[in-house]
């Protein structure tokens, strides 16, 4: 849920989900979930350590959620809204 003064955008997925037991290692560096290693899916598993830095670095949050049993994954950003509209001509 969106703080006062943030903004926020969602990246979802249609993938197997993420088991709960894997949420607290995500954003570990070289993590790789089981679904990843078994079905050879490449990657380093620096992703969303990178995001998530990038994310802290900014004074801002990532949620986590699987959108369904089995259906995907819904990582949500927060970032702090600063200053007018790139928009606001007054």
């Amino acid at each position: 849920m969106a703080h006062p003064r943030e903004v926020g955008f969602c990246v979802e997925d249609t993938g197997p989900g993420i088991p709960e037991q894997e949420f607290q290692f995500i954003f570990g560096r070289f993590y790789r979930g089981a679904v990843g290693q078994e079905t050879g899916t490449p990657g380093t598993g620096l992703g969303l350590t990178i995001a998530k830095e990038i994310i802290d670095r900014n004074g801002g949050r990532i949620d986590v959620e699987n959108v369904g049993n089995g259906t995907g994954a819904r990582f949500t950003v927060w970032l702090p809204a600063m200053g007018e509209s790139l928009h606001d001509n007054t």
